[in-house]
């Protein structure tokens, strides 16, 4: 017993030391990404998408002059910030493109579609899906037309998505961390911080709204995942499920996404490659399935396992599921070289048809290079030099043809 114990205090204070080393590097690379304009410093991820005064006319649809007009009476009203001027250029930034355009009062998402919630799930791991989920919600955020409410779910206790985070979010945030699983859970949280907000007179719409945390731009936000949400399955099975009591897997919809829905346009549900109670949460709580998948012979035996298996699970869930509108599935990580993927592709497509969408996210070093710099492939420009230029162009060309199909396809819907 002493040994065992022996090895778990070593396990402990080694994975510590790892744990402040990954969030020693992430604090190093991201302040190295900020630069100093005007006395303030300024993310380089928030550069990256500026536009100059001749763009953001034209995506007002407007002249210049029109555009410079336009722009004296928001800043003087205080609608919108004066431009930031960098290396001797006036730069706006995707909130100057949505303060403006909704001064202009243009079309946005929310006044053509209804919300919808995305489910990206398969339990076939290293599919891709927090890659996938992360990478067409930021590409579909950065539509400045439509400018559509983008919130991420991440329901996979590995929690991979906590580095998209600005980091300014968490400092600012009233409320210390409060997890998906934490809000499903309320006062059974074993935390007991939700408690805390609540004898505090916070409501529980409080709760959920200051638990949104922001990223670097700013129609899309996340609510993140810790390692100890996996403790959700086992309170759901003591809490009533293993006698048949089906009410815990409503949580994910009535007390987080129902309150959710006024304030997001798309919001995406990342879960992990587990069939359980998280993931039956999510598929109550969801419109669309989209169902990543390597073109690679077991990951897609896997895959049809998955999909084979989701009828009875389906049926199971408790009345009142939202209801899958439809199902895709994404062919993630294709290698083009040389043709490799080619045989699985073909019988993916043959087996599952027009299920299957027509683009694919294709194998790149570019997504590498991005989640070593925590930030997605659109975020990075071929100036930073964080891989090949043909890498580059060959991952962000296809997640902008996988986002622009799908985003086709919600609309249709």
């Amino acid at each position: 017993m002493s040994n065992n114990i022996d090895l778990a205090d070593r396990i402990e204070a080694r994975a510590e030391g790892l744990s402040k080393s990954e969030i020693s590097r992430r604090d190093a690379i991201i302040d190295q990404t900020y630069v100093e304009i005007e006395d303030k410093e300024i993310s380089n991820l928030l550069l990256t998408h500026c536009v100059s005064k001749a763009n953001i006319a034209s995506i007002c649809g407007i002249s210049l002059n029109t555009y410079i007009a336009y722009e004296e009476k928001a800043i003087e009203e205080g609608v919108m910030e004066p431009a930031i001027k960098y290396k001797g250029k006036w730069q706006y930034t995707p909130r100057h493109v949505h303060a403006m355009m909704d001064y202009l009062e243009r079309e946005r998402w929310s006044d053509k579609y209804q919300t919808c919630v995305i489910n990206v799930q398969n339990q076939k791991g290293g599919t891709g899906k927090s890659t996938s989920t992360i990478s067409l919600a930021t590409k579909l955020a950065l539509d400045f037309n439509l400018r559509p409410r983008i919130c991420v779910i991440d329901l996979d206790p590995q929690g991979s998505l906590r580095v998209f985070v600005d980091p300014d979010a968490l400092e600012e945030s009233d409320l210390d961390m409060l997890t998906t699983v934490e809000l499903m859970l309320g006062d059974k949280a074993p935390s007991g911080l939700y408690q805390e907000y609540i004898e505090q007179g916070y409501s529980h719409k409080e709760i959920v709204d200051l638990s949104l945390l922001s990223s670097h731009l700013p129609n899309l936000s996340i609510l993140p995942a810790i390692p100890s949400d996996e403790a959700f399955s086992s309170i759901a099975w003591q809490d009533g499920l293993a006698s048949g009591d089906l009410s815990c897997l409503k949580l994910l919809k009535e007390r987080v996404i129902d309150f959710l829905r006024d304030d997001f346009d798309l919001i995406f549900i990342d879960t992990g490659p587990h069939v359980n109670p998280l993931s039956w949460n999510a598929l109550y709580a969801s419109k669309v399935l989209l169902i990543p998948v390597t073109p690679h012979k077991l990951d897609w035996q896997s895959t049809i396992q998955f999909y084979e298996s989701l009828p009875n699970q389906l049926r199971n869930l408790p009345e009142g599921a939202e209801g899958i509108a439809f199902e895709k599935f994404l062919i993630t990580n294709r290698d083009t070289e040389n043709n490799r993927d080619d045989a699985i592709v073909d019988i993916i497509k043959d087996e599952m048809g027009s299920l299957v969408l027509n683009n694919q996210i294709l194998k790149s070093s570019a997504f590498e290079a991005a989640a070593r710099n925590y930030r997605t492939v659109s975020d990075i420009r071929k100036t930073d030099k964080l891989c090949p230029d043909t890498q580059l162009d060959k991952a962000q060309s296809s997640v902008e043809a996988v986002a622009n199909e799908f985003k086709n396809l919600l609309k249709d819907n």
